[in-house]
């Protein structure tokens, strides 16, 4: 059970931070990862990372998943276009197990949010979600890529899902092998994307906005 439902069911006023706090001070409770499982179904259903499936009869698969210094979430796939309670679904099976993961591994982590800029990720209905869970997010340049850390993380995932001209001959070979190459991604990666971001940062600035190659 997560720290959000731990906070729903007992109708808690504290924050599920400290939720966090009061479960890693326990020898009873302790954060156990999920079970690899089969094929992903449709209720698997924000941000949209897409593949292309390389078999026969073409089409896509699209992804979400979130990062940070110390680790990355489990990945989601997605079907069907996307929308407010589609992408506040995602946030609550995915984002928030995430974030608790890391509550409980460190007392003092504060996270900060980082969307890209989707319409449906500006919804209102999103930004209320996001305060009610106290989770802060960053406000950014809309039009900005080069100043999304995980837009770098998805070109590795490519790369290392079509290694040496890979091919697919189904959607859930393809989503098989996006799951295997997702869970080999490096923390020494993650830090170093997340530690280069002052200079990005530097790079955007000094460009006048324009792209960069980093």
């Amino acid at each position: 059970m997560s720290s959000a439902k731990i906070k729903a069911t007992l109708n808690l006023s504290c924050s599920r931070s400290t939720v966090c706090r009061a479960l890693r001070g326990t020898k009873i409770a302790k954060y156990i990862k999920r079970k690899p499982a089969p094929a992903l179904k449709a209720e698997h259903k924000v941000r949209p990372e897409i593949f292309s499936k390389r078999v026969a009869g073409g089409g896509s698969v699209m992804v979400w998943a979130a990062m940070s210094a110390r680790g990355t979430s489990e990945i989601k796939f997605l079907e069907g276009r996307q929308n407010a309670v589609k992408n506040q679904e995602t946030l609550t099976t995915h984002l928030l197990p995430f974030i608790d993961k890391l509550c409980l591994a460190d007392d003092d982590f504060q996270p900060i949010f980082q969307q890209d800029w989707a319409g449906f990720h500006r919804a209102k209905s999103i930004e209320a979600w996001l305060e009610d869970e106290n989770i802060v997010t960053m406000s950014w340049p809309a039009k900005s890529p080069d100043l999304i850390p995980i837009e770098n993380l998805w070109g590795d995932l490519v790369l290392a899902v079509y290694e040496n001209g890979r091919q697919f001959e189904s959607v859930n070979d393809l989503r098989a092998q996006i799951l295997i190459s997702w869970s080999k991604i490096k923390v020494e990666r993650l830090k170093r994307l997340m530690s280069d971001m002052p200079t990005r940062m530097a790079l955007v600035l000094k460009s006048a906005g324009s792209k960069i190659a980093r």
